[in-house]
């Protein structure tokens, strides 16, 4: 009975640390020069044919978090969202959880907890080790579908799953949205940079 009390608080103990998912998620409103009304399009490049969208196509608007934190960052902060059309923004997104890398990082730590039936995981070696990653592609098109400039910036994270320690496999998703949301920003950022270039060739 007590080595079951003690394993139910050792999973209690799991993921000490958690995202704060009210700052990820919320996007303030900036002071500052605006470009032109720009239409938002959004594409999960993990779920879609890989080709691009061409200006003028039906939008279909995604219901996800990170395609409703483009939406917001857009509307908010880049563009005016009341005027008469100038042209598109496209982010293509690739989030995933174990990144580029074609070998899958958490199954050596699982491979390794199963091999030794969990034992060594009861004094702290990870069961699991995830990897989010993150790479936007950006594309700023006038009203004619024209190019007028790319965009990248990605941000990754390593984190592991572990008993005391670390996250629990359930804070994944939360993860993988914050480093979306890293890579976002820096893209952002580039871009209100480049504002009298894309504003001269939107007008």
């Amino acid at each position: 009975m007590k080595s079951f009390m003690f394993l139910g608080s050792v999973l209690l103990l799991t993921s000490c640390v958690s995202v704060d998912m009210r700052n990820v998620l919320t996007v303030e409103e900036e002071e500052g020069k605006k470009l032109p009304t720009l239409e938002a399009v959004y594409i999960d490049a993990t779920s879609t044919v890989p080709q691009y969208w061409e200006a003028g196509a039906k939008v279909v608007q995604s219901g996800s978090l990170r395609a409703t934190l483009f939406y917001q960052q857009i509307e908010k902060n880049l563009t005016d969202p009341y005027g008469n059309l100038k042209g598109y923004i496209e982010l293509r997104d690739n989030t995933f959880l174990n990144g580029p890398d074609p070998i899958a990082v958490g199954d050596a730590w699982s491979f390794a907890s199963v091999l030794t039936l969990g034992v060594f995981n009861l004094f702290g070696m990870p069961m699991y080790h995830f990897k989010p990653y993150s790479e936007i592609n950006v594309r700023v098109l006038d009203k004619e579908g024209r190019l007028i400039k790319r965009y990248r910036s990605y941000a990754q994270a390593s984190e592991y799953a572990a008993l005391y320690w670390g996250y629990s496999l359930r804070d994944s998703n939360e993860l993988l949205l914050k480093t979306y949301r890293d890579a976002l920003d820096k893209v952002m950022i580039d871009m209100k940079q480049d504002y009298e270039f894309l504003n001269s060739r939107l007008n």
